[in-house]
């Protein structure tokens, strides 16, 4: 009997590993959105730091924009002052260089620092990350 259940349970383990290049895709999506470079899960909304500054330089094909030599990723779903809902690659394409911004950013694990909200000063608009 005891030799069966260990034998059952070696091949069991054995597909297992031999299976794990099938199934790790899924699961890396999984860890990286339970962990963080510091190991302590999902971030929390008191690290979002404000920074006023100038746009240094819009990366449309990274997603991100530099602000005062800190690069900030843009990504996810974005609400304007208006309530419209656009995509990030569309709010790219709305900031340009040497426009004066206030931005709120925090941390996010494998992002590093993520845009939560800008706000154009010259214009007005505001826009806000809604994903």
């Amino acid at each position: 009997m005891g030799y069966k259940l260990g034998l059952a349970i070696s091949v069991i383990i054995g597909v297992l590993v031999a299976a794990f290049p099938l199934y790790v895709s899924y699961l890396s999506s999984y860890v990286w959105s339970q962990t963080s470079y510091t190991g302590r899960g999902e971030e929390s909304r008191e690290n979002i730091h404000t920074l006023e500054g100038v746009i240094e330089k819009v990366y449309s094909n990274e997603s991100e924009i530099e602000v005062n030599g800190i690069v900030l990723k843009v990504n996810g779903a974005w609400l304007t002052s208006n309530g419209e809902v656009i995509s990030s690659s569309e709010l790219l394409q709305y900031l340009k260089s040497a426009e004066k911004v206030i931005v709120k950013y925090g941390q996010r694990g494998r992002w590093g620092s993520v845009l939560e909200e800008i706000a154009i000063v010259d214009t007005g608009e505001r826009y806000t990350r809604t994903t």
